[in-house]
């Protein structure tokens, strides 16, 4: 007969008592409402080193935009800070602040935001909103928050219309009563690169007709300004077709817009929105968690231009190269 010695298992009780330990482990291991998430790896034997930075990142998996925002500055960050652990939290995980503490949130999209403010109260955010008419922030003494804008700033769309033929004197835009423009940035941005802005008040986006005509006939151009129930699917065809009857061109926000016979744009695109975001974070952890502005415009950009349009309104094509240069020496001399 065989025995074994005490405290030493038999040969054919050991798989069995480890396949017991594994799954009482298993049940034991609590259960986290987000995910650790590196885009090129996942290093398990790191996971009881120092803690380092936390950033929790909020996003709706739905969103083509957002997903692509998410995962481009989470590459980013994971390249560039080796101390730092990133969460995601989507719409699609119950989420309860209370099993969470991040360093630091960023929420994309006026969803996220909203949810951050609600769950992460004291918690310091950086906050990704696609254009100043969709989201303002309400700044909170007791937290670090910055708001970083896709679109480009006011100032730097009107010197690219300017760049683009010098002759032109106004400027119309579209403000909607529902979610008035704050024009105050983009009127003392017009002084500066002397050109007239006339605002047309939008009442009833369903009857847009009145005030595209009002717009057109007391400007020289129309600069769109992104406002979902202005320009969308079923009023850019009316806006673009009338334009070219009163022979004044359209300057966008998007190279969609542009494709669909806007004259330019200048815009940026999802990898620029995710560098200026990650330049935001750096800047936040070295410098002693505290961000330097409180509204941020992605820096990187993108210009189209639909030479089509150029010609059909007998307006001379510019040199977008030489558009660039001047944005960019404008841009490095006021950070002198």
């Amino acid at each position: 007969m065989s025995t074994t010695e005490q405290g030493v298992l038999n040969k054919g009780e050991l798989p069995r008592s480890l396949a017991y330990l594994l799954l009482l482990l298993i049940f034991l291991l609590p259960q986290t409402i987000y995910a650790d998430t590196n885009p090129t790896s996942v290093d398990l034997e790191n996971r009881n080193e120092p803690r380092g930075f936390h950033l929790a990142l909020m996003y709706s998996p739905e969103s083509t935009l957002q997903s692509e925002i998410a995962e481009q500055l989470s590459r980013t960050l994971t390249r560039n800070q080796s101390n730092i652990r990133i969460s995601t939290i989507t719409d699609s995980i119950n989420s309860s602040s209370g099993e969470i503490e991040p360093d630091l949130i960023v929420a994309i999209g006026l969803n996220n935001i909203q949810s951050a403010d609600e769950l992460f109260k004291k918690t310091d955010k950086l906050l990704i909103a696609s254009d100043p008419g969709d989201f303002i922030e309400n700044v909170n003494p007791d937290i670090q928050s910055t708001v970083l804008y896709m679109t480009q700033p006011y100032c730097r769309q009107i010197q690219f219309l300017k760049l683009i033929d010098n002759q032109w004197q106004t400027f119309s835009y579209f403000s909607n009563q529902n979610a008035p423009v704050d024009d105050l940035e983009l009127k003392r941005c017009a002084i500066k690169y002397d050109i007239r802005p006339y605002k047309v008040n939008v009442t009833d986006t369903d009857q847009l007709t009145h005030d595209i005509k009002n717009a057109l006939k007391n400007s020289d151009l129309i600069l769109a300004i992104p406002d979902k129930d202005i320009f969308n699917s079923r009023t850019v065809k009316n806006i673009l077709l009338t334009s070219y009857r009163y022979r004044k061109p359209v300057i966008a926000f998007s190279k969609n817009f542009v494709n669909a016979g806007a004259l330019a744009s200048i815009h940026s695109n999802t990898d620029q929105i995710a560098k200026s975001a990650g330049t935001l974070i750096e800047q936040y952890i070295t410098n002693d968690h505290k961000f330097i502005k409180s509204v941020n415009y992605p820096q990187l950009f993108e210009m189209e231009i639909n030479r089509q349009v150029f010609r059909a309104l007998n307006l001379d094509i510019p040199d977008i190269d030489e558009i660039r240069r001047v944005i960019e020496n404008s841009d490095l001399e006021s950070t002198i």
